[in-house]
């Protein structure tokens, strides 16, 4: 009786709001209002427990949401509502959100260089909004191309943004232009069904839904614009537009990074092929000044530094390379002589320039990029190292072999003779190759060529000749100093080999082993530095060798020296 009299706390009225009719029952027991509840009929949409991929949620009941065909639909009917320049400002929006590159909106009637480019001038955007009953025409798409290129000396993509689909015959006429200028064209269409344009839109929703009047708007778009963002099939068309765009802008700054970074890789060996590591180059003023003369002067497009072995030359080209590379903002390739050697035409050692610093699963780039130096970039800086060099290591001259179909006389070509096929075709009157000679020069290394009268007498008269000799007294002073020596730190009997730049490191390890009495000769430079070769090779070349127990360099000499096929040479 007691309980049954006990006074209970009153409902929350009808007015309370959820958060306090959920505190309410969150300290109360329904079973003590049970007399105050009555009996009403609901219907219950129950979800099936299978889980449903985005996809399938798009066409789901969401409460009067859009179906996916209904919302394509209405989001082309927003963007062909807009006016001409809202259009052209919603596309610069949405590459810049998409490639994080700022893209500038031209002036209404100054439109030659495209209606946004980004700040470089190597992407243009050209956006064309048809309404529904209007279609572009092929005649004003292709004009519009060429105005642009005019306009544009450095454009190396051109984006088409279009509010409807474009026909094959314009696509055609795209990739014509293409193929005959090295531009990259890029098509971005917008349909009644998912396309690049529409993909793009609902992905980045948030940036650009301010351009249209969604005041009439069914406020279930919205919701539709969320689902459609996350559904699979609009992910899956993102990454097509991404793969498209980014394939295709590859300008001459994103190659002048790939090259930087893999220059920079191979100017810090000590060991393998050809080693270089810059960080020991010498700095010698007068002759980089010679060759940045050179390069400021039009006339002669094919430089060549000869010297003997020792004196520097590739040190010089791959110091003066990466200075000339960070002062132009220009793309600089460095090929060693096993490299180029078995190249037939400059488009082959322009793909074999790219396959150095990009994968092999990368060929589709590689293809597109390797038509640019001589179509599209301003200058292009191509270093062949080792003219003079013959067909490099076995392994290699197995390469070459194969590439040349097993033709004997082919596999057996040197550098030399390649260099003269190469440069021949470079040289070429023809209206196909002379493009090559505007926007490609070449710097080559090689030892003197007194032995192949045939590759001098008609070929190095066109190119400009610089003479690398040892150091001079000056210049020895100047490397002395950069390691906080003076002269006289050095022997008399090393001098003379410390000009000699290869070997002037080798000397300054060796000064304090030789005395003014003592004779240095380059022998023994060259035996110390053999030496430590040996000491620094890596240990599973040694075990290839058949070195690992040797326990230093000299017995590894004295092993050599006593295998039968050493000490069976007739010394005659």
């Amino acid at each position: 009786m007691e309980e049954k009299n006990k006074k209970r706390d009153p409902m929350p009225p009808p007015e309370a709001t959820p958060e306090e009719i959920g505190e309410f029952w969150d300290t109360h027991s329904l079973a003590d209002y049970w007399d105050e509840t009555h009996e009403v009929e609901f219907q219950v949409n129950l979800k099936s427990g299978q889980d449903l991929s985005s996809d399938e949620t798009e066409t789901a009941d969401q409460n009067n949401t859009p179906s996916a065909e209904q919302g394509w639909r209405k989001l082309k009917d927003l963007i062909q509502s807009i006016k001409p320049k809202e259009f052209e400002k919603l596309t610069a929006t949405l590459l810049t959100s998409f490639l994080k590159i700022p893209f500038v909106v031209a002036r209404s009637g100054e439109q030659p260089s495209g209606d946004a480019k980004s700040m470089t001038g190597e992407v243009t955007i050209q956006a064309k909004n048809y309404s529904e009953g209007n279609k572009p025409r092929d005649v004003e798409i292709v004009g519009d191309i060429n105005i642009v290129r005019r306009n544009l000396q450095d454009l190396q993509v051109y984006v088409l943004v279009i509010s409807r689909d474009i026909s094959t015959q314009s696509l055609d006429e795209l990739n014509a232009v293409s193929e005959e200028t090295g531009l990259d064209t890029v098509t971005l269409e917008l349909s009644d069904e998912l396309s690049d344009l529409g993909a793009l839109c609902v992905a980045y929703w948030e940036d650009i839904h301010h351009f249209f009047d969604l005041s009439d708007m069914d406020p279930q778009f919205s919701v539709w614009v969320q689902i459609a963002r996350d559904g699979l099939k609009t992910q899956a068309q993102m990454e097509k537009v991404r793969s498209k765009l980014e394939d295709r802008v590859q300008t001459q700054r994103h190659v002048q990074k790939s090259t930087e970074k893999y220059l920079l890789n191979r100017f810090k060996r000590d060991e393998d092929f050809n080693p270089i590591n810059l960080s020991q180059a010498i700095e010698r003023k007068s002759l980089e000044s010679k060759l940045t003369d050179w390069w400021n002067t039009e006339e002669t497009p094919i430089c060549y530094l000869e010297g003997k072995k020792g004196h520097g030359k590739t040190w010089l080209a791959s110091k003066w390379m990466n200075s000339i590379r960070e002062k132009e903002n220009i793309v600089t390739f460095w090929l060693d002589s096993k490299d180029w050697t078995g190249i037939k035409s400059i488009s082959d050692l322009l793909r074999t320039c790219f396959r150095l610093i990009y994968p092999s699963y990368e060929q589709g780039k590689i293809t597109k990029l390797q038509n640019k130096p001589a179509k599209i970039w301003r200058k292009t800086l191509i270093v062949l190292d080792g003219v003079n060099e013959r067909n490099a290591i076995e392994a290699a001259q197995q390469i070459f072999t194969e590439y040349f179909r097993n033709d004997e006389d082919e596999s057996e070509r040197n550098a030399i003779e390649v260099a003269q096929q190469i440069f021949t075709e470079y040289f070429r009157n023809d209206e196909d190759e002379s493009e090559w000679r505007n926007r490609v020069r070449f710097l080559l290394t090689t030892r003197p060529l007194d032995n192949y009268p045939d590759f001098e007498s008609y070929l190095l008269e066109d190119y400009h000749k610089i003479s690398v000799e040892p150091f001079n007294n000056t210049e020895l002073q100047d490397a002395l100093t950069q390691k906080d020596l003076k002269p006289d730190d050095l022997p008399d009997s090393l001098i003379e080999i410390a000009k000699i730049p290869r070997y002037f490191q080798r000397c300054l390890e060796l000064r304090d082993k030789f005395d003014s009495s003592q004779a240095g000769t380059v022998d023994v430079a060259l035996w110390e530095d053999l030496l430590d070769k040996i000491e620094r090779t890596d240990l599973q070349i040694k075990q290839k060798l058949g070195w690992p127990h040797a326990k230093n360099p000299q017995e590894i000499l004295s092993d050599l020296a006593k295998q039968p096929k050493w000490t069976n040479v007739n010394a005659a």
